[in-house]
């Protein structure tokens, strides 16, 4: 291999059957850990933060130390599954899936990849509108005439997001991370220590939501399970570039954990800590900027939620990008990404619209409930449970080999996905599940049981056979 065919398998992107070789593999523990923090510690977490605030300080925290680690064990193991296989999350969705069929889940995870995009943009937008209103006197958000003032961030945001997806791909991810983890840590200390040294812990504690606005436990539970459960179907394009699995592992775990949990809280309190000292509770005003605007932080604060946000943004559109890839391989990157950037600003647009951004992100919560539970769900089931780890990355995009079942599709896979989805909606119109656990969680256990039944009756009847039987020859 010449110089310059070593150095282009170091920076270039790998496609989905391809296995990344060591020295390519250039994410190293803190630098994945980072990512992970980065990834959470962002606007939408402390958003996420901010509505469970609407079960109190105790219910907050009890739906946290609750849902995180469900969603983490399976973050571990998908993972463990990038760095093993080599391939992207939906290039192992092509297993339980088919090859063709791994193209549902692909569409389908685009819109909350979006869907995150679009979130942060609007809460980064708000912050704009703030330091626009402090600089030039232009309405902020909630003031009457604040369109232009929304439309101006919106637009901002997302040119700052393109950008830096179009410079260097996961490697610019990287380097983002490093940054704005930093930063937002930072500035999440300094709230946190005003808000416990400020207020009165015991009343931030006892406080308790008006009942027309309180929540659920299960809800709160789906709310935590389907922002977390995102991560799953996107991790593998990280891990793939690791060299050990426990990097792979412990390092997107333990910066994920962290951030979410503390990041969660954090929205909570200080949502809470405004209504102790306003005497009002408006769910509709706990995003993130009008938060900390509340509570007295300037422009600084606003600015490091705006950097913040872009870095998040990145991940999102970068694995968006990955995923719009195992639909169309021969598409263009730079083309995809164009068109994704302005998906992304349409659907920012949306709570202009809807008059409700907090209407909007809960029905955009509900969507990833029924999407990614039941894919992660399969995926895991298949590859640790019922193959035992058995895949192999040269037949990802092999017609007629063992992963094209009937033209493309995996019929047991496929079945379960669309079960997973269905039941969700269903379990979460039964009071005894939405008062304990909630809908994803059960919804998971459900999807697991009838794909596992699935792929067995698959099995025997011969549908899904061992990819051995295709190795004649390609060994």
């Amino acid at each position: 291999m010449s110089k310059n065919q070593q150095e282009e398998a170091v920076v270039r992107e790998y496609a989905v059957d391809e296995c990344p070789p060591p020295e390519a593999r250039h994410y190293g523990f803190w630098d994945l850990f980072l990512t992970f923090i980065g990834g959470n510690a962002n606007a939408s977490t402390w958003y996420v933060g901010g509505c469970i605030a609407s079960l109190g300080f105790m219910g907050a925290l009890g739906v946290s130390l609750i849902a995180n680690p469900i969603a983490y064990l399976c973050m571990g193991a998908l993972g463990y599954m990038g760095y093993k296989i080599g391939t992207t999350s939906m290039g192992l969705a092509r297993v339980p899936l088919g090859i063709r069929g791994s193209k549902v889940p692909s569409v389908a995870l685009l819109f909350p990849y979006l869907g995150w995009c679009a979130c942060n943009t609007y809460i980064a937008a708000i912050s704009i509108s703030y330091i626009l209103n402090a600089v030039t006197g232009m309405p902020a958000y909630g003031m009457e005439g604040d369109t232009i003032t929304m439309l101006i961030g919106i637009f901002l945001q997302s040119a700052m997001t393109i950008g830096a997806v179009i410079i260097g791909g996961s490697r610019s991810v990287k380097i983002f991370e490093r940054v704005s983890g930093i930063l937002l840590v930072a500035l999440t200390i300094i709230i946190t220590f005003v808000v416990f040294t400020t207020f009165n812990v015991a009343d931030i504690i006892s406080w308790k939501p008006p009942a027309e606005v309180s929540m659920p436990l299960g809800l709160g539970i789906d709310n935590i399970l389907a922002f977390s459960l995102a991560w799953v179907t996107c991790l593998a394009e990280f891990t793939r570039y690791t060299r050990k699995p426990s990097t792979a592992v412990a390092s997107p775990v333990l910066g994920a954990t962290f951030s979410m949990v503390w990041f969660t809280l954090v929205g909570t309190v200080s949502t809470i800590a405004v209504a102790v000292s306003t005497g009002m509770f408006d769910p509709n005003a706990s995003d993130p900027s009008t938060v900390v605007t509340q509570l007295g932080f300037g422009w600084i604060a606003l600015v490091v939620l705006i950097l913040t946000t872009v870095t998040t943004n990145v991940i999102n559109l970068f694995v968006g990008v990955q995923a719009f890839e195992n639909i169309a391989p021969k598409a263009r990157g730079k083309v995809v990404t164009g068109v994704l950037s302005a998906l992304m600003v349409l659907i920012s647009l949306i709570p202009m619209v809807t008059g409700s951004f907090l209407d909007a992100f809960q029905v955009f919560l509900g969507y990833l409930g029924a999407v990614f539970p039941p894919i992660g769900t399969i995926i895991i089931v298949d590859y640790f449970i019922m193959r035992r780890g058995e895949y192999d990355i040269r037949f990802l995009s092999k017609r007629n080999g063992p992963y094209w079942y009937s033209n493309g599709i995996n019929w047991c896979g496929m079945l379960a996905l669309i079960f997973g989805a269905v039941i969700y909606f269903v379990f979460g119109r039964i009071g005894w599940m939405m008062d304990t656990l909630g809908a994803v969680a059960y919804s998971m256990i459900a999807t697991a049981v009838v794909y596992a039944l699935l792929c067995t009756i698959g099995k025997r009847s011969g549908y899904i056979r061992s990819v051995d039987t295709f190795r004649t020859g390609n060994d």
